[in-house]
């Protein structure tokens, strides 16, 4: 029989090529968060600094281009991939990410080792962390999902061998990587108060917001009190809408705390997608065996503070995904308990009526494995690569106006700017004088309500010409 090291190092090499695969099927990021950390990660390369190219929402601060970075995202994700992108540009940064993601590999089986596990139970939670159910093919763009759940795991791993600099530096870095980020630290600081060190249990749950506060300092800094307008407005948005086109007011505490019975509902919805029913099925059997094991206390800890705290923070940024993000943490977690349950319920089934004990544990795999494929393959069919014309908008000097800011700038790394369906055409007029934007891409057709599309065009920016498909140029913009 082979060894619980080797397996896991198998395994970790398998993961590897398995994200990689999957990468193929995202050559351009689809997403806001990769597209921003893409696009930060490749100025930091170039040479140009740590600037995004793009203004993607009208909340502000009121910058020129191009905008200091990190006014909104935290920096670790896009810092991560500077040597991948300047040595490979998108293929490096998915080669990265890839690396992150097969990290899950290890530490899960270490976090298996922690509540006494055997190295079947090892060998078993590490494969299904291989796999990475409904996460699979977020693993292989650049977001901070690979990033923050290896982070995040690790920060419970060493929590529960209580290990107080590792834990430390695993929060910082975890508050780094999300907004969201510092909420870890609270957690992970449990395992140490429990055991008397508190002392050490002060040190790990400041740590974080410790962390997060210091980087606040550096974006005051660089925004200006226009930072903290514009800060003030994402914690005050009802609705991710609200804050793209800067239509923020006063969110009053009812509201407030709506979003945390929303963000509770979304956590419960991402358990359920992400674990493909079968994992957090799994995991609850596994958390009643292991019910007095530092690793339940610190993963329900996180588990609760999390949809409470940016529920009541920011309820309306919060449930665009931060659940399905900063969830990442705990996956680690739920495939060792969902291991821990299907050994169990294996054993079981073969004391009393007579069941191989590898039947539970089989299906198990087998079905994540065939989930795990569906999923991938679902999201790549539900989210394909938007067609940009590349090609014209590289030949043009200057920002360009287009409702997928973000995307346009890292599919074909040029500058751009907000543009929304609905908004005044007077005002948007003013902002492309202000930046200087004489061009714009409308797509035909559009499944986001915001995005303008070609026929929105007469109406948003008036006398514009369609000089090709979808391609406008104000007049005399191309002169």
């Amino acid at each position: 029989m082979v060894s619980a090291p080797r397996a896991i190092a198998l395994l970790t090499v398998l993961s590897l090529v398995w994200h990689l695969a999957w990468a193929t099927t995202i050559p351009v990021p689809i997403d806001w968060d990769p597209a921003y950390y893409l696009d930060v990660a490749r100025n930091i390369a170039d040479g140009r600094g740590a600037v995004s190219r793009s203004i993607w929402h009208l909340s502000g601060p009121e910058l020129g281009l191009p905008v200091p970075a990190d006014l909104h995202w935290m920096p670790l994700p896009s810092r991560v991939l500077v040597p991948g992108v300047w040595l490979a540009d998108s293929v490096g940064a998915a080669v990265t990410t890839s690396l992150l993601a097969c990290g899950w590999v290890p530490v899960t089986a270490a976090l298996a080792r922690v509540v006494g596990g055997n190295p079947r139970m090892e060998i078993f939670a590490a494969a299904m962390a291989a796999f990475g159910g409904g996460y699979v093919r977020f693993l292989s763009t650049p977001d901070s999902i690979a990033l923050y759940g290896l982070l995040g795991a690790g920060a419970i791993l060493a929590a529960c061998r209580l290990q107080l600099w590792p834990a430390v530096v695993a929060c910082v870095l975890a508050a780094l990587t999300r907004g969201d980020g510092f909420v870890l630290a609270f957690g992970v600081a449990l395992p140490f108060l429990l055991s008397q060190r508190r002392w050490a249990a002060l040190a790990v749950s400041v740590s974080g917001p410790l962390a997060t506060g210091a980087w606040y300092v550096r974006n005051l800094a660089v925004g200006g009190p226009g930072w903290l307008e514009a800060r003030a407005r994402v914690g005050n948005a009802v609705h991710i809408h609200d804050l793209l086109l800067g239509d923020v007011g006063t969110l009053p505490l009812g509201s407030r705390l709506a979003g945390v019975l929303v963000m509770f509902q979304n956590a419960l919805q991402v358990a359920v997608v992400v674990g493909l029913v079968l994992l957090p099925a799994l995991a609850l059997v596994g958390a009643v065996r292991q019910r007095r094991r530092p690793l339940l206390v610190v993963a329900l800890m996180c588990g609760v503070l999390l949809p409470l705290v940016t529920g009541l923070l920011a309820p309306g940024v919060a449930a665009s995904g931060t659940a399905f993000r900063s969830g990442a943490a705990l996956f680690p977690v739920c495939c060792v308990l969902a291991a821990d349950g299907a050994l169990f319920l294996g054993h079981v089934g073969h004391q009393r009526r007579g069941y191989p004990k590898w039947l539970v544990p089989g299906i198990v795999g087998v079905g994540l494995l065939v989930g795990t494929v569906a999923a991938g393959v679902g999201t790549w069919r539900a989210r394909p690569v938007p067609v940009v014309d590349c090609e014209a908008l590289r030949r043009v000097d200057g920002p360009i106006f287009t409702g997928q800011p973000l995307e346009v700038t890292a599919q074909c790394e040029v500058t751009t700017v907000a543009l929304f369906r609905g908004e005044d055409p007077a005002q948007v007029a003013q902002r492309g004088a202000d930046l200087g934007v004489r061009f714009a891409w409308l797509p035909p057709t559009s499944s986001h309500s915001l995005v303008p599309t070609q026929g929105d065009a007469p109406y948003l920016i008036p006398g514009w010409i369609e000089q090709s498909p979808s391609f406008f140029a104000a007049p005399n913009g191309g002169q």
